[in-house]
């Protein structure tokens, strides 16, 4: 999660702006399918699923949120992969905690 966070940072640095779309979307221009192709991030095949989802090391895709440019969020539903980013007594681990 601290590495995709930091991949945004990166991206964000070279193009002044957060990479946009859903999540899959966002790894892949993390991953290279930007407009210089840079590699801010390079995800091992084993570690994403079939629609280009990073997964968690318990299976489930990361969610990745930049609505709020200002306060870009990465997180995992974690071991129960249930999503409860806004439950501070969950076991998601988010990047604003």
């Amino acid at each position: 999660m601290k590495l995709i966070y930091a991949a945004m940072e990166a991206y964000e640095n070279q193009y002044h702006a957060l990479p946009t779309g859903d999540t899959a979307a966002i790894i892949a221009k993390l991953s290279g399918t930007n407009a210089r192709e840079l590699k801010f991030l390079k995800p091992l095949p084993r570690s994403q699923d079939s629609q280009g989802h990073l997964l968690d090391p318990w299976g489930s895709p990361y969610r990745i949120d930049v609505s709020d440019p200002a306060n870009p969020k990465v997180w995992s539903p974690g071991k129960n992969k249930k999503d409860e980013p806004d439950d501070p007594h969950s076991d998601d681990i988010c990047s604003w905690r």
